[in-house]
């Protein structure tokens, strides 16, 4: 069955395919888009549900602020060390950026991104599995099933934001992430509360960089009062060399936090995803198709994150692509290209440095003198969370105050 043509057919309705299909659509609202996803929504995805600062501005850019009403908004970050150093920063401002993020659970988001996206005239394809796609004269022919039923989609422009396991990916070409730059992570759900904590504060994001998981760590992100976001993460390398279990590294992780004073219930079942990071970003244009977010493997090598990414491709896409039409084969070729080197240009050093970071944080000593540093000195701890939870790189000036700070304490 041949279901119709469009200008541009994107698979994956996550943040990056969502977002990616309203900007489109608010650039040119001639545009003939198609957003397609293998699952129904609301559907859950795993995910630490944090939501950063260059996420919000995506969102506030292009009115879309309104699908986090109602989510948590946490003003600060604890960072533990391997010897339980803690570090606080407390916002939503530092170091002059706004950093001000949401944490709100992906089967909210994802449903809500979607919605925005019909509302924009968006056409919208669910329970639709992408099969693959071939070249013609004109754009691509895609194959999709539904069921038993396989259906083929022409169109201009094929927009891949369908994740770390992205077919879309396979199918140009892409091999998948090498172990030395994908993680593994495990999430959870579970009621917990802080003793020390006032009626009136919001829980902190919480980082606990643990000795077994280095570079790893283990995360608290609230969604709520009284529930939060639970899980561990870590390279799939350090996973396989030290023979490491996901299952039991959450609940040593839960453990440890009831020893340290907090009260945590029993987290439920746990979903486990590959985490394809910018340790190595794969080509990103390509014939009349493009991949972004972690399709891209475009995700934080220190922190993660990846949502942020995905929807500062998405935006830079179209802003790109401008008011190209769908017809002109050579401005959309341009515009590609065009896009890539923008995104590498913009993220290279960052990426770069939270590589070295990261690689800097598997070594057990190394961790503690860079959270210890930052335990003491405002600018370190500013310096790290901008490059968690923002675009900083690792500036010269910080390294020598982390090298003086270690050089205090011998």
């Amino acid at each position: 069955m041949v279901r119709g043509s469009y200008d541009a057919v994107i698979v994956g309705a996550g943040p990056a395919g969502s977002v990616a299909a309203c900007a489109l659509k608010r650039q040119n609202p001639r545009l003939r888009v198609l957003l397609t996803d293998k699952a129904f929504f609301p559907r859950d995805k795993t995910c630490g549900d944090a939501l950063g600062a260059g996420a919000v501005a995506v969102l506030r850019r292009l009115g879309l602020l309104g699908v986090v009403h109602d989510a948590v908004s946490p003003v600060c970050v604890r960072v533990t060390g391997p010897d339980r150093t803690e570090a606080t920063a407390t916002g939503p401002t530092m170091a002059g950026r706004d950093l001000a993020g949401f944490v709100l659970p992906r089967e909210k988001l994802d449903a809500r991104l979607v919605d925005e996206a019909r509302k924009l005239g968006v056409d919208v394809w669910e329970g639709a599995s992408y099969q693959s796609s071939k070249l013609t004269g004109d754009g691509r022919t895609c194959f999709f099933k539904e069921g038993v039923r396989v259906s083929s989609v022409e169109t201009a422009l094929l927009v891949g934001a369908d994740g770390a396991y992205s077919r879309v990916r396979r199918d140009l070409g892409v091999g998948r992430q090498d172990d030395r730059y994908s993680s593994i992570a495990m999430r959870s759900y579970a009621k917990f509360s802080d003793p020390r904590r006032t009626p009136q504060e919001i829980l902190p994001l919480r980082l606990d960089f643990g000795k077994r998981m280095l570079p790893g760590y283990g995360w608290v992100f609230p969604v709520s009062n009284e529930v939060v976001n639970l899980g561990v993460g870590l390279p799939v390398s350090v996973l396989r060399e030290k023979s490491l279990n996901l299952h039991v590294l959450l609940k040593s992780y839960t453990a440890d936090l009831r020893a340290r004073g907090f009260s945590l219930e029993d987290p439920g079942g746990g979903s486990a995803h590959h985490l394809p990071h910018a340790g190595k970003i794969p080509p990103m244009s390509h014939p009349r198709a493009v991949l972004i977010g972690d399709a891209a493997a475009t995700i934080n090598p220190l922190s993660g994150e990846g949502i942020a990414y995905g929807m500062v491709a998405a935006e830079m896409l179209a802003d790109t692509l401008g008011d190209w039409n769908g017809i002109d084969h050579a401005a959309l070729r341009i515009g590609l290209q065009t896009f890539e080197r923008r995104f590498r240009r913009r993220f290279r050093l960052h990426f770069a440095s939270c590589t070295v970071a990261n690689m800097m944080m598997g070594h057990e000593k190394w961790a503690e003198t860079v959270i210890r540093a930052a335990a003491r000195d405002r600018h370190v701890m500013s310096a790290t969370t901008l490059m968690l939870f923002d675009e900083r790189r690792m500036y010269v000036s910080t390294g020598l105050r982390i090298l003086a700070h270690a050089a205090r304490t011998r």
